[in-house]
């Protein structure tokens, strides 16, 4: 199947609590520890990685989550005995936070480092935030396990060949199913995405279509506009490759106006250029 380079841009570019004061950073190279409720945003260039120190006694359960605001980021834990416990990267058009989840097993500093990996990058900004530090309970080993999942889907598609998306969309569903098993309405929206975006880049339409469908119900469902619309866009880049631009430009306009409600600025850039590539498809560009 043919698909064009506006619908590769829209491929590409397809848990908050209330934010105490931020706290000053150090400076790079320096050991930062984080404790729960605190904040910390800066800027990170190419080359440089920021480790953050995170005390933990045996059977607590952590989770941290790191935004990435303008540039690439890969985010690392490692255990008190330097062992990797995860690795994660998005892509910046995703827009999705990442999230470190954890269960420890021994007491000691955890380590958690956040590296600028594309070469060339702009600087950027990040903010760096310890959602929970409890005690872990009953439901958290299978919650850790979803989102490591998750993570390890994204880490092999990325790598962008036949076997690696495959195996990827394994691990999408298994996140998926993980998270349906927990009630865990977030997490289940976030896996039906990435298997969405699985499914639009190798080319299923029909099963794309029923994905996208659902998602949008399930962001919808939570009151999340900016991935609602996210979803949308999605469909509209479908209707795109069938050759129905107005069906298109109808879907994108139902995701601008989302969009506008939710503030996102970044998004409503987005759709309005992908509004201008199809009014450009059709010869209407006045």
């Amino acid at each position: 199947m043919h698909i064009n380079n506006f619908s590769v841009a829209l491929v590409t570019s397809l848990l908050l609590i209330s934010l105490p004061a931020p706290v000053t950073p150090s400076e790079q190279g320096d050991v930062q520890r984080l404790s729960a409720g605190t904040t910390v945003s800066r800027e990170i260039a190419e080359g440089e990685t920021h480790p953050y120190q995170i005390v933990l006694k045996p059977g607590e359960f952590l989770r941290a989550i790191v935004f990435q605001r303008s540039t690439e980021i890969r985010v690392k834990l490692s255990g008190p005995d330097g062992q990797d416990l995860g690795e994660m990267n998005n892509r910046v058009g995703f827009r999705r936070p990442h999230r470190v989840v954890v269960i420890a097993s021994a007491e000691g500093d955890y380590r958690l480092d956040i590296t600028v990996i594309k070469k060339g990058a702009p600087r950027g900004t990040y903010e760096v935030q310890i959602a929970e530090l409890r005690l872990a309970g009953p439901a958290d080993e299978k919650l850790v396990l979803a989102e490591r999942s998750l993570a390890e889907g994204g880490r092999l598609v990325m790598q962008q060949t036949p076997d690696s998306t495959v195996k990827g969309l394994e691990k999408f569903q298994q996140s998926l199913s993980l998270f349906q098993s927990l009630a865990n309405a977030h997490g289940e929206a976030e896996a039906q995405a990435k298997i969405c975006e699985v499914h639009f880049i190798t080319g299923k339409p029909a099963e794309a279509l029923t994905c996208l469908n659902r998602s949008v119900e399930l962001w919808r469902s939570l009151g999340d506009k900016r991935e609602e619309a996210q979803a949308i866009t999605g469909l509209a880049g479908l209707r795109q490759i069938r050759g129905d631009v107005y069906g298109a430009m109808a879907e994108m306009e139902k995701a601008l106006s989302l969009q506008r409600e939710a503030g996102d600025r970044f998004g409503q850039g987005q759709s309005l250029n992908n509004l201008g590539v199809a009014n450009s498809s059709l010869g209407e560009i006045q």
